[in-house]
């Protein structure tokens, strides 16, 4: 079958220019790059745009050379800017925003109490910590079985644990049930941890649980404070002051 060749204008010539195969001379195909015809740029004949069109066994005009092209000018491919598409939504003022710090101290139901360590305790500082439970140890909180009266708080190991603090076992815990009084880990951050660790070495204070509650979302929390002894004379005059008040209110609800 033969082949019909191409007639163009020297000025049609940059297409053929601009391929890199044909200015190195690589294989190409003549029609859609299909066939590996080899072509060069001595290959390409020039004829008039009045010629007619070649049959079966005509000649091809003398070939006539291109004017120069620079190569690096064939290669040099124009930029494509295409817009962004993200999977994601663009962020908005609003979720740049900080997220807002949770409410401390929301006691939605106070399951055990320290009393007596305001007594016995100058408070310091308090933190709100969290409390690690197994199943058996929430439910019986939920009853509200609990006491912290001879409990502490230590930090060991870079972590902060609760000592002594007694949930007995649960009524139906049957043989998975807890141990009443064994070490619970706080869950504290760890600024908060070093915090408390250097106050303990370095001055010589107490962590003391001054409470066991629920907040509004249903976990445990444990109200740590940061605490110095009392001397004897101390503790007097903290009595003296809570006789005063009391004697005060008394007077105030007598007299209307």
């Amino acid at each position: 079958m033969p082949v019909r060749a191409m007639i163009i204008r020297p000025s049609l010539m940059c297409p053929f220019l601009a391929h890199p195969f044909l200015a190195q001379g690589q294989p190409v195909s003549g029609a859609g790059l299909a066939r590996p015809d080899f072509l060069s740029l001595d290959s390409v004949s020039c004829v008039s745009n009045t010629s007619r069109q070649i049959g079966r066994g005509a000649r091809f005009a003398p070939p006539c050379r291109p004017p120069p092209v620079s190569f690096a000018n064939m290669l040099v491919a124009t930029p494509v800017i295409r817009p962004f598409h993200s999977s994601t939504a663009a962020p908005t003022s609003r979720s740049l925003m900080a997220r807002p710090k949770p409410v401390t101290f929301d006691k939605l139901k106070t399951v055990a109490e320290n009393r007596r360590a305001r007594f016995d305790y100058y408070i310091e500082d308090k933190f709100e910590a969290g409390l690690a439970l197994q199943g058996t140890e929430v439910k019986a909180l939920r009853a509200g079985e609990a006491s912290i009266a001879e409990s502490y708080a230590e930090v060991k190991d870079g972590q902060v644990w609760l000592i002594n603090a007694n949930i007995p076992e649960y009524s139906h815990g049957n043989r998975l049930n807890h141990e009443p009084r064994r070490p619970r880990k706080l869950l504290l951050h760890e600024r908060e941890i070093e915090k408390l660790f250097g106050a303990v070495e370095r001055k010589g204070m107490t962590l003391v649980p001054l409470s066991v509650y629920f907040n509004s979302t249903g976990r445990a929390k444990v109200e740590l404070a940061l605490a110095k002894g009392k001397q004897t004379h101390d503790k007097r005059a903290t009595i003296k002051d809570r006789d005063w008040k009391r004697d005060k209110a008394r007077l105030m609800r007598d007299k209307g």
